[in-house]
């Protein structure tokens, strides 16, 4: 039967047969794997992408030779993420940045979150993308960001990453002219 598996799992082929003097012959793509005949095939923790394909099982006995109907092997890779990048940090109020996730597997979901909760904001964008954008940043977008990638082997969430805005420089108080005495 056909399987979907993630990196690192087990998987077992079986196959039925009746006849005298049976060898099982277990072939990936066709050709032999020289394993021990045995009608069950077992792949204990091991799978990896060189595992995937189609499994299909030869069984000679006294009287005749028979091969089984494929069974395809999908291997999904486990997911795996690298620490966010910010473009420019710190950022001044006003301006605008991304933050970036490097990630890998199969089946990828992003989920942005600011010190850790989901991001609601407006003024951001990507929050379901690897790359998260910023615009018009406000003082109140400071935090700590980070990144759940759920895959379809599982969810990793990334280290956090720390955004800096600055304020805007704004004069709070003018010169005021004055008039003196000589």
């Amino acid at each position: 039967i056909s399987r979907t598996k993630c990196e690192g799992d087990g998987v077992v082929f079986t196959v039925e047969a009746t006849g005298a003097n049976l060898v099982y012959d277990w072939r990936l793509n066709n050709v032999s794997l020289g394993l021990p005949s045995n009608p069950t095939l077992t792949i204990t923790g091991l799978v990896k992408a060189t595992h995937e394909g189609t499994y299909t099982c030869k069984v000679t006995g006294t009287c005749g030779t028979q091969t089984s109907v494929p069974a395809v092997l999908t291997v999904n890779r486990n997911t795996a993420i690298g620490a966010p990048v910010i473009t420019a940090n710190p950022v001044c109020e006003g301006g605008s940045t991304s933050i970036t996730i490097n990630a890998s597997g199969d089946g990828l979901t992003y989920l942005w979150k600011k010190n850790g909760q989901p991001i609601t904001a407006t003024n951001i964008s990507g929050i379901t993308s690897s790359e998260l954008i910023i615009s018009n940043t406000l003082t109140t977008d400071a935090g700590t960001y980070s990144c759940t990638v759920t895959g379809a082997c599982g969810s990793l969430t990334s280290d956090p990453a720390n955004l800096q805005v600055n304020p805007t420089t704004v004069i709070t108080m003018h010169p005021v002219g004055q008039t003196l005495c000589e």
